[in-house]
């Protein structure tokens, strides 16, 4: 399939990508197909007689997301193709003849935009997504390989079979529509791909006459040369975190095929229509930037539907099941949008931190002093969909769990006042025990602490004196923060 698909990102407490934000993707797919069905009746006697056809589908897919906003992103995807059909020439030698046909290389490049329909902002826990683009005849549609005819005989270059490839030989449009909806700690999702293929048939002549033993088959049959065919993808399922690890698990029903007719434009040429339905259980795992998914679609259902204008049903081979995994990148990302003052320059080590007053969740005056540790503090700027922010939280409290025995405290302040409503469910959900504070302005914060990025991190004695900033976070940043945080609550090196 040409088709795929992004979605929300399960798991964080903001389920959409950061404005600025770049995903590189890369996707393999696999299958073996060798059970043959002739409408949804397997044709088990092609296993009987040793005449089946062995189809290997292998395919790796390197997409680029480029997020311009929460709501608007673009993707190029580039596909590279490397599969083989056989079948035994002659059918009566059995599968000892089989003659492989392999296609490989670019197959066709796509590119597209998303948006999400509702605004982004206010629709955290459901929203859903449109998507519009196109698909470039990148990809040889007349592949050749050397085999034998189908007596056997004659080994020569030939086109390969259509469904190994590499190309379709046509320009296509993708159209896409998806969603999700959060229910509690499930997200339900959906989403259904159409490609449009409007040319009607390429220049590639079909299996029929490339292994035909003629020195000149003839090619005035609709089905003598191949069709560019529609295709389509749909998913419905849900996925449900797996406690505070990163990794989550989902099923997913799934169904994906050929359409018998295009479209748009006629539908000549030869194609083998159909559409199998499957079960798909899936795992994933996301650390900093990385995603790591694998899922197996386990077909139930199959049907080869008749060709559009000949009607014979003919045959097809479909997969018992398929092997998906993908590995994905994000890195970039704009931060919220500043405001009008200008920082001015950070405090500095050795300083008195400034003082401040802000509020608990609850509406509680807070001051430094009230939430400071006997030893050391840290204090934690923030906002609740700041991706960095979140990739650093689970470091900070198991650091706040380790060492506030022995005098640390933290305390996370919000920086945006725009998402202070999202800071109890976020603390909620990520189960940080640490007190939050809100209510200070995004200008006054950024000129009084020299915030410029987040998260920010200002690592204090047990008398508000700064010992340390930091300010973003990569993966491994934490080991260094501990280290302070042990020589300042005297763990390492003795005490203060």
């Amino acid at each position: 399939m040409l088709i795929r698909q992004n979605g929300p990102v399960f798991g964080s407490s903001n389920p959409y990508s950061q404005a600025g934000e770049t995903q590189i993707t890369v996707s393999a797919r696999a299958l073996v197909s060798n059970d043959h069905y002739n409408g949804v009746d397997e044709q088990l006697q092609r296993h009987t007689l040793d005449t089946y056809v062995t189809n290997h589908q292998r395919m790796l897919d390197v997409n680029v997301t480029h997020v311009f906003s929460e709501r608007y992103s673009m993707s190029v995807s580039v596909p590279f193709i490397n599969s083989s059909w056989g079948i035994p020439s002659p059918t009566s030698a059995g599968q000892a003849a089989r003659a492989d046909e392999v296609g490989r290389g670019l197959g066709d490049i796509a590119v597209g935009g998303r948006a999400w329909v509702l605004p982004t902002d206010r629709f955290k826990s459901g929203n859903f997504q449109v998507g519009l683009g196109v698909k470039m005849p990148t990809g040889n549609a007349g592949y050749r390989d050397v085999y034998v005819d189908s007596t056997g005989n004659n080994p020569k270059e030939r086109f390969v079979d259509q469904s190994v490839q590499p190309g379709d030989g046509g320009w296509g449009m993708l159209m896409e529509v998806s969603g999700f909806k959060r229910v509690k700690t499930v997200t339900l999702f959906g989403s259904c791909a159409y490609l449009a293929n409007p040319r009607d048939r390429n220049d590639t002549t079909a299996g029929n006459v490339n292994r035909s033993p003629l020195a000149n088959p003839p090619t005035t049959a609709d089905t003598s040369f191949n069709s560019v065919p529609d295709q389509f993808l749909a998913r419905v399922g849900g996925a449900v975190p797996i406690g505070k690890t990163g990794m989550a698990a989902s099923l997913t029903w799934r169904v994906e095929g050929m359409p018998r007719y295009d479209l748009i434009g006629e539908s000549h040429g030869f194609r083998r229509p159909g559409v199998e339905m499957f079960i798909e259980p899936g795992f994933s795992y996301a650390k900093g930037g990385h995603v790591y998914a694998f899922q197996v679609p386990i077909g139930y259902y199959r049907n080869r539907f008749p060709n559009p204008y000949t009607g014979n049903r003919g045959d097809a081979t479909f997969p018992d099941y398929i092997v998906l995994a993908t590995y994905g990148y994000r890195f970039g990302g704009k931060l919220k949008p500043r405001t009008n003052l200008a920082p001015v320059p950070a405090p500095t080590p050795g300083e008195t931190f400034r003082p401040f007053r802000l509020k608990t969740l609850d509406g509680t005056e807070k001051s430094l002093p009230d939430v400071s540790g006997t030893r050391a503090t840290l204090v934690v700027f923030f906002y609740p969909t700041c991706r960095y922010c979140n990739l650093a939280g689970p470091d900070i409290q198991r650091m706040y769990n380790t060492y506030s025995a022995q005098g640390l405290s933290v305390v996370w302040i919000n920086i945006l006042p725009d998402e202070q409503g999202q800071v109890a469910r976020w603390q909620a959900d990520h189960g940080y025990t640490a007190p939050v504070l809100v209510g200070g302005e995004l200008a006054q914060i950024q000129n009084d602490y020299g915030v410029e990025g987040t998260p920010t991190h200002y690592l204090l004695d047990g008398e508000g004196r700064i010992l340390s900033k930091h300010s973003g976070f990569r993966a491994g940043d934490e080991k260094g923060l501990e280290e302070e945080i042990k020589r300042a609550v005297g763990a390492v090196g003795g005490t203060r």
